[in-house]
């Protein structure tokens, strides 16, 4: 299926997530306990209880992120959840991307990139990295179209140090994301701090979301990150040595913008066999794009692109001949989806009927015709045909 998009992109911002927002005294529903899946790891060769990032896992639904529409997330042992493609396996001993945080990596450029971070800090499972990580991370979908939400949570994880905790730290924590309102929560069970008894890596950790950038420091733009524990005090001023656990059984929210309006007055033109070309009015004046879906029963529908900031159509290719198409257009801010705009419309039927008649030249009862898009074809010169120039 082939799109022609127009217009450009308006600028995505972590600072759009702002303000944050801060609950406590909530109820933590584990989801340990209620069947959910388990992550499976890139490193199995050395630290896989301690240092190891994921392989993407299903988020469930189409969820966007600073205006970019996902479909996977990969999760790390060391507290963050991030949408790049990139390979790392995170067991690098903190001098690249996505390896524990003493290296300040969540807010240095070109490392730990489109990351949700509730707790980036260097963890590992359960009583020092005994437990298996087999169970450790644990993700579950729930509620349904369009209003399901991706539970990530982290079981009874540990802080490394040497000497190592005793007792040790207790950290239980989840992320939230939402379909259709793109809003991110971190929330807090029990956060324990354990004991170091003197160890030499006691708890330094950031807390927040970011962006990509390639070089300098981050800017507004580019880095929202928490500058005091158990606040709603965010910026993008760089802070990776916060101590204090979060407390438990509170919440962070992060909410993106809705959009100011939903499109209207859906038309279809230039239908073919196999395209057409959707128009709408852009009511909206803080989207970054429209995306644009389509379905040939009505009920299951698909992602089909998503257009620049200010559209107001996009011309679809690849389409089945003779089929109707349910549409559904929709104005995305950097997280959030609008009312989506509705319409249906079939593409033209081209059976075999696509001949020109060439002349009235009679042989034997039958008419030479042109077979169009090529060679001769003897037709009963009772029979009519016409070709449908779209076909």
């Amino acid at each position: 299926m082939n799109l022609i998009p127009s217009v450009e992109l308006l600028a995505q911002s972590c600072a759009n997530y702002a303000p944050v927002t801060r609950a406590t005294g909530i109820t933590y529903n584990s989801i340990a306990g209620s069947g959910p899946s388990y992550f499976t790891w890139r490193n199995t060769t050395l630290n896989q209880n301690d240092d190891n990032r994921s392989y993407p896992i299903p988020i469930g639904f189409d969820f966007w992120y600073l205006g970019v529409r996902y479909t996977q997330i990969s999760g790390s042992l060391n507290g963050t959840l991030d949408f790049s493609v990139s390979t790392s396996d995170g067991n690098n001993g903190g001098a690249g991307p996505y390896g524990p945080n003493y290296n300040n990596l969540f807010s240095t450029a070109n490392q730990t990139m489109l990351a949700l971070a509730p707790l980036y800090a260097d963890l590992w499972t359960a009583n020092a990295g005994t437990v298996p990580i087999a169970t450790s991370l644990a993700y579950q979908v729930s509620g349904s179209a369009p209003n399901q939400v991706l539970t990530v949570e982290w079981i009874n994880f540990d802080v490394w140090n040497t000497p190592v905790n005793s007792p040790p730290a207790s950290i239980n924590m989840q992320v939230k994301i939402y379909e259709t309102t793109g809003a991110i929560e971190f929330i807090y069970g029990t956060m324990t701090a354990g004991a170091s008894g003197g160890g030499s890596y006691p708890l330094r950790y950031a807390c927040g979301i970011n962006n990509t950038w390639t070089t300098g420091a981050p800017n507004a733009a580019q880095l929202l990150t928490q500058q005091t524990v158990n606040t709603t005090t965010f910026s993008n001023i760089p802070q990776n040595a916060l101590v204090a656990l979060p407390a438990s059984n509170s919440k962070l929210s992060f909410t993106p913008p809705l959009p100011t309006a939903a499109p209207s007055g859906l038309t279809f033109t230039a239908i073919s066999q196999s395209g057409m070309t959707l128009n709408w009015t852009d009511n909206a004046s803080n989207e970054v794009g429209y995306a644009v879906y389509n379905s040939t029963d009505n009920v299951n529908f698909n992602f089909v692109f998503q257009t620049a900031a200010g559209a107001t159509s996009t011309a679809v290719t690849g389409l089945l001949s003779g089929t109707t198409y349910y549409w559904k257009v929709y104005a995305v801010t950097d997280g959030a989806l609008s009312p989506a705009l509705t319409g249906s419309r079939a593409t033209i039927t081209c059976g075999n009927n696509y001949f020109d008649c060439y002349g009235q030249l009679e042989r034997n009862n039958y008419l030479e015709l042109w077979m169009y898009p090529g060679g001769w074809r003897q037709c009963d010169y009772r029979e009519r045909y016409h070709r449908n120039p779209e076909c």
